[in-house]
């Protein structure tokens, strides 16, 4: 028997797997759409992207040769050791005992994390976070400082001034496609930027491109074997 009268539409038979009922898709209408026209209501979604770094643990893991700590130029700590030692020679005949102290203990290195801002760059920057993020939380570095560099050569953020000092260390994230990668003022003055961290921290760039595009790029790679005289000597 067909439905009653005055029932309304009769819903769709459930697919044969199970599968949950899907909803149409839209582009969101333009803002001032043209007469006659048609505009249908849409709902925005968030979809979750893929994440760019494929496997963060095994890049923290790699680090760990970097995850030492240093006497503090500033600041002082309490040495509990030394000061029960002094405690138990001098005795009971002082009124009091003054503790012994030490320099503070702190991370050995401060990375930046300088990512380039030319014309390519905008499909990486999800990769930019990813890695800020990764490197903050591996717990090897006192500090993550992020710095932009600029397509015109030059770089700005907080601490970028400061960069160069003896416990520092350098990571470039870019496809060097850009205009500052290329003969020109941009790239005179970007390449002196580089030459002078180089001469004075560990210096490395992070290029996203697969492999077989770097040869394309204003940086080729070209394979070798690289030593230091000592741990985050200068590149």
């Amino acid at each position: 028997a067909g439905p009653p009268p005055g029932a309304g539409p009769v819903p769709p038979a459930p697919r044969a797997g199970g599968d949950a009922p899907r909803s149409p898709l839209h582009l969101p209408p333009p803002a001032s759409p043209s007469p006659g026209v048609r505009t249908e209501t849409h709902t925005a979604l968030l979809a979750p992207a893929p994440p760019m770094l494929r496997h963060p643990l095994a890049l923290q893991r790699s680090l760990r040769p970097l995850k030492r700590r240093v006497d503090s130029p500033v600041g002082l700590e309490l040495d509990e050791r030394a000061t029960a030692d002094r405690i138990a020679r001098l005795g009971a005949a002082p009124d009091r005992w003054l503790p012994v102290m030490r320099p503070a203990r702190e991370r050995w290195l401060r990375l930046f994390l300088v990512h380039d801002a030319g014309p390519t760059m905008p499909v990486w920057r999800p990769l930019i976070r990813e890695l800020r993020t990764v490197l903050a939380q591996s717990g090897v570095f006192r500090t993550v400082t992020a710095l932009r560099a600029g397509p015109d050569g030059t770089v700005r953020g907080h601490g970028a001034h400061a960069l160069g000092g003896g416990r520092d260390a350098v990571l470039v994230v870019s496809d060097c496609m850009g205009p500052q990668w290329r003969e020109g003022p941009a790239g005179a003055l970007w390449y002196a930027t580089l030459h002078r961290w180089a001469r004075r921290v560990p210096l490395a760039v992070v290029q996203p491109l697969p492999e077989h595009l770097w040869r394309d790029t204003a940086l080729p790679a070209v394979a070798g074997l690289l030593s230091a005289p000592y741990p985050a000597a200068p590149a």
